[in-house]
């Protein structure tokens, strides 16, 4: 009886939990501007974007502002500013000014030099600017390896509360976002489970478990499966996913 009062308690606890602001931030559109010559590869990047590199079958028509230098004034409306420069280039004066505005009007702005792969196998150092961007990144547009490496985790770390959205409208962004979701989840029980010492209640120790922080890490685990089917494009009801939590909590438990 003792064990079943216990999972019920488990299970009061998660379902009381109001996963309705997780649903509402996945369901908000996340707005991307991609500013720069055609020539720098805007429209293949802006087409990745909403493609998942393991299924390429599946693209979403997510909108993505893909502008010339002369329209960037324009990306105001959008969350985040992908500034392609040309890292072969030497004035950089225009994309300067642009960055400059942005950033008064508090956008983020990523400015991306785009620079293709050598032949050695290496790649050219960037460019001098004549100002110090807050988040640079300088690298190929058409090497997906270098997206999914170093451009994707660039983007998550600057959109930060919007992962949800990001992850469900532009799935080149899933995995990624997965692998950060899940990343943060472990550091934070980690954290958590050395700070309240619970790595001292194991039972090889003979010391009785801890009720309560078995249910706070439980309810990180419930959390996290339900942020991961979010991000991936699925139900946004939490009672389709009775089997996710069931696991979560009997791994719990």
């Amino acid at each position: 009886m003792g064990s079943l009062s216990t999972i019920q308690s488990f299970w009061t606890i998660i379902s009381e939990i109001d996963l309705r602001p997780l649903a509402a931030e996945a369901q908000q559109e996340v707005l991307i501007a991609l500013v720069g010559p055609v020539a720098l590869g805007r429209d293949r990047l802006a087409s990745q974007m909403r493609c998942d590199p393991a299924r390429p079958d599946l693209e979403t028509d997510t909108p993505i502002l893909v502008l010339d230098l002369e329209q960037g004034l324009q990306a105001r409306q959008a969350e985040l500013t992908i500034l392609l420069l040309d890292g072969s280039q030497a004035d950089f004066s225009a994309e300067k000014a642009l960055a400059h505005q942005l950033a008064d009007a508090g956008k983020r702005v990523l400015v991306y030099i785009v620079q293709e792969t050598q032949a050695a196998g290496g790649r050219t150092p960037p460019p001098v600017l004549p100002w110090k961007p807050r988040y640079l990144l300088a690298g190929p547009t058409s090497d997906l390896a270098f997206l999914r490496d170093k451009f994707a985790p660039q983007v998550i770390r600057m959109l930060p509360d919007r992962l949800l959205s990001l992850g469900r409208n532009l799935p080149f962004f899933r995995l990624p976002i997965a692998h950060h979701l899940i990343s943060d989840a472990a550091q934070s029980n980690a954290a958590y489970s050395l700070a309240t010492g619970l790595a001292e209640v194991v039972p090889v120790l003979n010391i009785p478990l801890v009720f309560t922080d078995t249910i706070l890490l439980t309810k990180n685990q419930a959390f996290l499966a339900y942020k991961l089917g979010l991000a991936f494009g699925f139900s946004t009801e939490w009672k389709n996913y009775l089997a996710e939590f069931s696991g979560v909590l009997g791994f719990g438990f």
